[in-house]
């Protein structure tokens, strides 16, 4: 009967090349290289806890831990892998020895086969653990820097406001002045600063949206009327009167009031955005086009992801398209994007109209 230990101390490599066959689809953007080099790491722990059990003086990370595993682990959560992907991994090495070893006719003793279980075992246990630690960690960072932004965009706006109420209180300006519109737009802010807060609680705490029987025009006129206008930045509405949607209030005035402001803040100077709604079928749409100048190539996708933000300006929370995305999702609807190179941005909504009352 032949020696698992020398069967994969002498074929290594075969051993090793086979598995970055077995795995290399499943990691595309990792070097084949780079896989070799940890493969054989992960190989030769297995070969020194075999030793170790044979009474060889080594010392080995396996079976009891493996810091090679836990890298692999941490690597492959931060690429943003599912966590099935991790028994692939190295159940590969499994895999590659029985294959090898069958070809030629091979049997080992069952101790060693114990061991060499054990050893596969305990690394994708290692890199488990350490996929949900970087995960754990991941999300208390975002929790934190969430928590940091809105506190620090609450105060802005709210310094703002405050600047801007000290000197009406002093009776020099009228409220119609441009102090009056300062606090104007210091006040809108914090409300659509607090409204998506809010929106990422409610979505987050997994309350369902509560549709109902909801007149666009009146929405979007309120939007037009809490709109924060800056840089001579114009806004037009365009909406059919009659236009009834069957959405829950709230969540939906939360999203569109995102996409707006995105519109406005990343139009240039001088920029106008239009928001219009507009029936299509037995669907309602609602667009917002701006003038930020368009995107760069393959950067659509990236925009719904929590704290990614283009553009100079970086005030705002970074969630606005990603909690807008989840609300629109909740009523059952689409939230598409139509890129305009050169000119700007389309971010349309649609939703279920509502049945016309004879």
């Amino acid at each position: 009967m032949a020696s698992l230990r020398e069967f994969i101390a002498s074929n290594r490599e075969r051993i090793r090349d086979l598995c970055v066959e077995k795995v290399k689809d499943g990691w595309p953007e990792r070097p084949d290289v780079i896989l070799r080099d940890q493969l054989s790491t992960v190989i030769d722990e297995i070969v020194r806890a075999l030793e170790r059990d044979q009474g060889f003086p080594v010392t080995s990370p396996l079976p009891g831990k493996s810091p090679t595993a836990a890298r692999h682990g941490r690597r492959r959560q931060q690429l943003g892998y599912k966590i099935d992907v991790l028994s692939h991994d190295f159940g590969a090495i499994s895999e590659a020895v029985g294959e090898l070893a069958g070809g030629e006719g091979l049997s080992f003793q069952a101790r060693e086969y114990d061991i060499f279980d054990r050893c596969l075992d305990t690394a994708s246990g290692t890199a488990i653990e350490q996929y949900w630690n970087e995960a754990r960690a991941q999300l208390e960072n975002a929790n934190t820097e969430r928590v940091g932004f809105l506190a620090h965009e609450l105060r802005n706006a709210l310094a703002s406001a405050r600047m801007a109420f000290s000197v009406l209180k002093r009776g020099h300006m009228g409220v119609n002045s441009r102090t009056g519109e300062v606090l104007e737009r210091g006040l809108n802010r914090l409300d659509v600063l607090i409204g998506q807060a809010l929106l990422a609680v409610h979505l987050k705490a997994g309350l369902k949206a509560e549709p109902h029987r909801t007149r666009m025009a009146a929405l979007l006129r309120q939007l037009e009327d809490s709109a924060v206008l800056e840089r001579d930045v114009t806004l037009t509405v365009e909406v059919d009167d009659e236009l009834e949607v069957e959405a829950d209030e709230r969540l939906l005035t939360s999203a569109l009031s995102n996409l707006l402001q995105n519109g406005l803040k990343f139009s240039h100077p001088g920029g106008h955005v239009v928001l219009r709604g507009r029936a299509d079928g037995d669907a309602a749409v609602v667009e917002i086009q701006d003038e930020c100048g368009g995107l760069p190539p393959g950067k659509l996708e990236q925009l719904f992801a929590p704290f990614v933000q283009f553009g100079a300006d970086r005030r705002g929370l970074g969630l606005g398209l990603s909690v807008t995305r989840e609300a629109v999702h909740a009523h059952g609807a689409e939230l598409l994007v139509r890129n305009l190179p050169g000119q700007g941005c389309v971010f349309a909504v649609r939703l279920q109209r509502s049945p016309r009352l004879s």
